[in-house]
């Protein structure tokens, strides 16, 4: 009688490839901005608003392939969970890349931030790069996967509110294009989305508790 042959999941891609992708993103973006026509300070703003726009989908990857996982589950919601490091190590490429960018911008005679967006906006780029470093098994291991998923669930919700807080003071300043608006939405969206899944998570042991004591 023959066996019958369950379908494997599909493996992962390798993280090298996703980072790989996030630094070419990241320097095309570079190269882009520097051929065009703006020059200057100007050009270091615009360099420095499109390399957030590029990280940006990475990030709402990263951020919501567990929760679509969760209240979705599919081969393909758990294709995006299995990825969820690649994600998370392309958008940190970018969003490092744009750290650097920040810091020419300032040497080049750019106004410098207030001390609590200086602090809050560098723990985030810190916060990016710890993050970046521990995305392996060898790291899971050696702080522990207590202490790993602490760091990366902080750094992650830390990001998530960096984000709505600049989207959303830009919003209320009156931004003069849709994307500040478009990018709050899609990211409250994200969060809303977490707390859903949260929500089903605590749920079903309730439910199988209750279905027990029947």
């Amino acid at each position: 009688m023959e066996a019958v042959r369950t379908a494997q999941p599909a493996a992962r891609l390798h993280p090298g490839i996703w980072l790989g992708l996030g630094l070419m993103l990241a320097a095309a973006t570079w190269i882009a901005v520097s051929l065009g026509d703006a020059r200057g300070l100007k050009a270091l703003h615009l360099l420095n608003r499109s390399l957030v726009r590029v990280s940006l989908p990475f990030f709402v990857l990263a951020f919501s392939a567990s929760s679509l996982a969760r209240l979705w589950p599919s081969p393909f919601t758990r294709r995006l969970l299995r990825e969820r490091r690649g994600f998370g190590l392309a958008w940190a490429a970018i969003h490092l890349t744009h750290a650097a960018a920040i810091v020419t911008l300032w040497g080049s005679g750019g106004e410098l931030p207030d001390r609590v967006t200086a602090v809050f906006g560098g723990l985030g780029f810190v916060l990016t790069l710890a993050m970046a470093l521990t995305s392996s098994d060898a790291a899971v291991r050696w702080l522990g996967a207590r202490s790993w998923k602490r760091l990366h669930t902080f750094g992650i919700r830390y990001l998530m509110f960096i984000y709505l807080f600049s989207y959303g003071g830009r919003v209320a300043e009156g931004a003069d294009t849709a994307w500040p608006a478009i990018a709050l939405g899609t990211l409250l969206a994200l969060v809303a989305l977490r707390i859903a899944a949260g929500l089903r998570t605590r749920r079903a042991p309730a439910a199988e508790a209750g279905l027990a004591a029947d």
